[in-house]
């Protein structure tokens, strides 16, 4: 139990591209940009691969994936080019099979395998980005949400649940002045996701009365494994979104009517988005 239950309902909270406007400032100017230099990219691809590295986290069914899982995935891209880093395919197991995908977990496996170039680079990487990020000015949330928040906790416990690093999140959370309004949250060194929710839901929730927002497939995903309801923040409509979760989604959730039919038709329009 990460705390105890002051509500009967519990409203999960994703940050990055859902509460702040950061996802896409950290992608293109941090993520990729400490990919190509530390893997040592061909200047002549480097755009391609750029390019490959924003479409997977920020414009695919994949947005929003962990940061180590979209390092696979761009590693796999850039053996199309000739790549092939040693130890590739040991990090790729440890994708799969990884029951936290934080920094802490990615050393450990390295420590049992310290030959692994392929981690090694990650190591490094990871570690690049996060200090590029605490560069970055600091993010701010979507027009609208802090007061969205600020009203939703009166009538729920809100927990955050985020794959991103912890130190960047609550310094952009307690900034905006978020903190406050949230039992608790989870970042990338709490474990995955639907990890984070399931420890929220033993502090005493019933699972019809737990909604998790998101704008990732990831969040889809943590949800649909706890059996929770879903509510999109769709990209670029985040706006609209909250609103909508304001004047349709919460007053559902609070009376019993996010039902199915509701659920089915959130579902669609987030799909639609990402097509």
């Amino acid at each position: 139990m990460l705390f105890e239950k002051s509500k009967e309902f519990l409203v999960c909270v994703d940050s990055d591209g859902t509460v702040m406007d950061t996802m896409t400032i950290k992608h293109k100017n941090c993520f990729g940009l400490a990919f190509v230099e530390i893997f040592s990219v061909d200047e002549e691809i480097r755009e391609k691969v750029l390019a490959e590295w924003n479409r997977i986290n920020l414009y695919s069914i994949q947005r929003g994936i962990n940061r180590f899982q979209g390092l696979d995935e761009i590693l796999q891209y850039c053996r199309e080019y000739g790549y092939n880093f040693p130890g590739v395919e040991g990090y790729h197991l440890w994708v799969q099979q990884t029951d936290e995908f934080s920094l802490r977990s990615l050393k450990k496996a390295y420590w049992k395998d310290p030959n692994n170039q392929a981690m090694k680079l990650a190591i490094v990487w990871s570690d690049e980005v996060n200090a590029r990020i605490e560069k970055l000015p600091i993010g701010k949330p979507f027009d609208g949400v802090v007061d969205i928040l600020k009203e939703t906790s009166k009538q729920v416990d809100l927990v955050g649940v985020s794959s991103a690093n912890e130190n960047a999140v609550l310094a952009e959370w307690d900034q905006a002045g978020l903190g406050e309004y949230f039992r608790f949250v989870g970042c990338q060194s709490a474990g995955k996701k639907e990890a984070i929710i399931m420890r929220a839901l033993s502090s005493g929730y019933q699972k019809e009365n737990a909604l998790m927002l998101g704008d990732s497939k990831g969040d889809i995903d943590a949800a649909e494994k706890n059996h929770i309801h879903f509510f999109p923040i769709i990209p670029k409509h985040e706006v609209e979104s909250w609103q909508e979760f304001k004047a349709e989604g919460l007053p559902r959730l609070l009376s019993n009517r996010f039902d199915e039919e509701y659920q089915k038709s959130l579902y669609e329009k987030f799909y639609q988005s990402l097509k």
